[in-house]
């Protein structure tokens, strides 16, 4: 040793890590803990086959370097808590966000948020607060890593006391999240050893803890960070706490009657609408003529293919007549196969709703909610609070004859026995019957004066009473005349309705689409449960003047009366003067070429299918619209909204006696809403930035976060097991079974500085390696953390530093002996 120091100082070096003084005697150095070393030749061995011998209990210090000695293991009950101090903010942290990113919950509006601050006022906007909430994200995303990171590092250090670990793999255990390592030659030439599969656990848990290291900050952003939709409205509200909050004052089998007739309710004491006021009286069924009237007045330019609209005048809230195009299967003739399907929301619905977009856009509201959008949705999945729209499939049939006289007992068959009947007995009648129009029924056939022109019908019933309705009439063509016959069965549908004023000022219904028509009609998708079928309308005799209202005017310039009827100034549109010079003067029909029996078929279905779809729509319409709700220093009060936001300013107020019933000063006494009116029972969304709402990303975050917890649990798990079962085990046995709670080289820095006072390591491998590896096998070498006879650790590498007799031992992994 003193020869080596005088040669150092020869050259003008000073060897520091080598000692300047003589080292003490050996020989007072106590018997070292463990006795064993492999032999020769022995390529897999027990780090425990020899007993342990026990130390003298007053050690603490050693003479090599008169330094104090640590434990590399932990015994005292530290062992139990101290690894899992980093996952406890991990865990904590991740199950909170979890929990916050699936509460459906409104956060912000789309403004920001308005802080008063003092006397003034400071708003942060949406994008400001978004790029916060970046900030805890951040944090979270590195509590995972430093979780993953320690779990990585405890096997790591593991290894490394027990078995080794793989030269190319002497830093991986700190390199979590680093994706550079993982190209690098070292990890890949590293080996594996198939009869230790814990080598191939260890650098499978790193590749895996790298990979989700990459991806756990974009996923804790994805949760953390609020996202643009409706959320529905806090349970605070008086529109969350009071339900039912609309309500319509006519009770609900009067609202969609199964049974239609003159003297019961929705059209008892409405007689005026059976004549000229029919046209437009609100409350009247063919109210809706006029925008009947204005879109057949458009087929030319656009062949009848727009969806009509419809609206209240003093709200914004529009409803669409839809229809569609359906097959009949039981047809084998394209021209006679055509059913066409119309529906549209209820038009009291339309209403009410639309009253209450008005309340809520009242200062008196804006100011209570702050004003942002709402989107009401309705729902029939509440069986006492159902609501149904009219369904309506039409269907026609021509015929051409050069005089209406000439019609044959069986040349115009009534278009009555394909319809889906939904379980209807009086539809179900005409199935597989056929049935034809003939002078008895068509009774102008005859009546030389109207040969040539148009003649128009009203509905009528097959018999007293039916479900099903019938629409006969003529049509004048250049030397011909185009009879037609047409059906209808009607029921009332259960939908669910949405208004989102986001998107559109148009009531959206469960039926908007053509899709979903055609799936009620063929049954494809609706009406699987029995509870919710359709419900067929039955028609008395005596309403049908109340849906195509008529009336006799004189003609100033002949004096002669004449006979309006609805669908007779709908028909006379698709009428202009023939070419024909025998025909010159006289109205003939021009809306498609009448040769194409499908076409014609279709457009007449068309337009008489919307015509009573709209009819049946307003049947129970013009009656109050009231809003049920509290006003600061009362109790329950039920405000008339269509006095209030209607046709008149008035504010009509009623105050509720009790919990049920209100005072109805009108009539002197009190009423119960839920038994006498039709509820509306809706939720209401408010747009903004929030969470809960389910998407793609979002359920990747979650997959995200759900792996690791899985992970922490079964390492938890792992961890739990040991502990209980080494307690069952003799101490100084089975070391790979128990938890080792390792202290040191925590820190890569830590590691470093053991392999600087570690003697150079004798494996050949590393000659000439001082600027690296030359052979990239060589990553394969074991390197593990043994002590030499003067309890000093050091890495040894390969078996060359292993099998140095007398010289390097096993550490002590039972925390009994200090190392330096």
């Amino acid at each position: 040793m003193q020869s080596v120091n005088s040669s150092s100082q020869a050259h003008g070096v000073t060897n520091t890590l080598l000692p300047t003084e003589p080292l003490p005697d050996t020989t007072s150095v106590p018997p070292r803990a463990y006795s064993r070393s492999p032999s020769p030749g022995q390529g897999n061995y027990s780090p425990f086959e020899a007993p342990l011998e026990e130390p003298p209990k007053d050690r603490k210090t050693f003479p090599a370097y008169g330094g104090q000695g640590k434990h590399i293991t932990r015994k005292n009950w530290l062992r139990f808590f101290t690894g899992w101090a980093v996952h406890f903010p991990a865990l904590a942290s991740t199950i909170a966000i979890l929990f916050i990113s699936q509460q459906d919950r409104y956060w912000y509006s789309e403004e920001g948020v308005s802080l008063h601050v003092g006397s003034s006022n400071i708003t942060l906007n949406a994008d400001t607060i978004n790029n916060l909430l970046q900030l805890p994200a951040k944090i979270h995303e590195l509590l995972i890593i430093a979780s993953l990171s320690s779990i990585v590092l405890a096997m790591f250090r593991r290894s490394l006391i027990l078995d080794g670990v793989r030269l190319g793999f002497l830093t991986g255990g700190y390199r979590v999240g680093d994706l550079t390592y993982l190209g690098t030659s070292a990890f890949w030439r590293q080996g594996l050893n198939t009869r230790k599969p814990w080598e191939f656990l260890l650098a499978g848990f790193v590749v895996f803890a790298t990979l989700i290291s990459t991806i756990i900050g974009p996923a804790s952003a994805v949760l953390l960070v609020p996202t643009l939709g409706w959320y529905s409205l806090d349970q605070a509200t008086d529109f969350q706490k009071i339900k039912p909050l609309l309500f319509y004052a006519l009770d609900p089998e009067s609202v969609t009657p199964s049974f239609l007739q003159e003297d019961a309710s929705p059209l008892h004491g409405k007689a005026t609408c059976k004549s000229f006021a029919g046209f437009y009286v609100y409350g009247c069924p063919a109210a809706g003529f006029s925008d009947i009237w204005s879109w057949a007045q458009s087929f030319r330019a656009g062949d009848l293919g727009d969806k009509p609209s419809f609206h209240y005048p003093p709200t914004e809230l529009r409803r669409e007549l839809v229809f569609a195009n359906s097959s009949d299967s039981s047809s084998s003739s394209p021209a006679k196969a055509s059913i066409i399907l119309s529906t549209t929301p209820p038009h009291f619905l339309m209403v009410s709703l639309g009253l209450f977009s008005d309340y809520m856009a009242s200062p008196e509201m804006v100011k209570t909610l702050g004003g942002e959008s709402y989107r009401i949705k309705t729902s029939y999945q509440q069986e006492e609070h159902k609501i149904f729209q009219p369904f309506v499939q039409s269907k026609c049939r021509t015929f051409k004859k050069p005089k209406a006289a000439d019609l044959g007992p069986t040349d115009l068959e009534l278009p009555i026995k394909s319809f889906h009947c939904f379980e209807d007995e009086n539809c179900l009648s005409f199935h597989g019957k056929s049935h034809f129009a003939n002078k008895k029924t068509m009774t102008w056939l005859d009546d030389e004066a109207l040969e040539g022109r148009p003649v128009s019908d009203k509905f009528r019933t097959v018999g007293e009473n039916s479900s099903i309705l019938l629409l006969l009439g003529q049509l004048p063509e250049d030397d011909a005349v185009l009879l037609y016959a047409c059906g209808f069965m009607t029921s009332w549908v259960l939908s669910n309705f949405t208004f989102d004023p986001k998107d559109t000022d148009i009531l959206k219904s469960s039926f908007s689409d053509q899709v979903s028509l055609n799936g009620t009609f063929n049954l494809t998708d609706f009406f699987k449960d029995p509870t919710q079928r359709a419900q067929p309308i039955t028609f008395d005799r005596t309403v049908l003047d109340y849906l195509v209202p008529s009336f006799d005017m004189d003609d100033d310039e002949d004096g002669s009366n004449h006979h309006y009827s609805a669908l007779g100034r709908i028909t006379k549109l698709f009428t202009e003067a023939c070419e024909s010079p025998k025909s010159s003067g006289l109205p003939c029909v021009s809306p498609v070429d009448t040769n194409d029996e499908l076409a014609t078929n279709i457009f007449l279905s068309k337009v008489f299918g919307v015509y009573l779809t709209e009819v049946l729509s307003r049947t129970s319409s013009a009656y109050f619209t009231y809003l049920k709700t509290t006003i600061p220093g009362k109790n329950l009060t039920l405000r008339n909204l269509s006095k209030q936001y209607g046709r008149s300013i008035t504010h009509t107020e009623f105050n509720f006696h009790n919990a049920t019933h209100f005072n109805d000063t009108r009539r002197n006494k009190l009423v119960n809403p839920d038994n006498a009116y039709s509820a509306i029972q809706f939720t209401m969304d408010r747009y903004g930035y929030g969470s809960g709402h389910s998407r793609p990303t979002l359920d990747f975050a979650l997959s995200t976060m759900y792996i690791y917890l899985g992970v922490v649990g079964i390492y938890a798990a792992i961890i739990g097991t040991r502990h209980l079962v080494s307690f069952f085990i003799v101490e100084g046995e089975k070391p790979h079974v128990r938890v080792l709670s390792i202290i040191p080289w925590s820190d890569l820095q830590d590691l470093i500085v053991l392999a600087l006072k570690s003697s150079p390591p004798l494996v050949k491998e590393f000659k000439g390696a001082g600027t690296g590896l030359r052979n990239a096998k060589h990553w394969n070498l074991i390197v593990k953390v043994m002590a030499d006879k003067n309890q000093n650790l050091t890495l040894a590498v390969g078996d060359s530093d292993f099998h140095k007799k007398n010289e390097m031992d096993e550490v002590d992994y039972e925390g009994r002996f200090s190392y330096s």
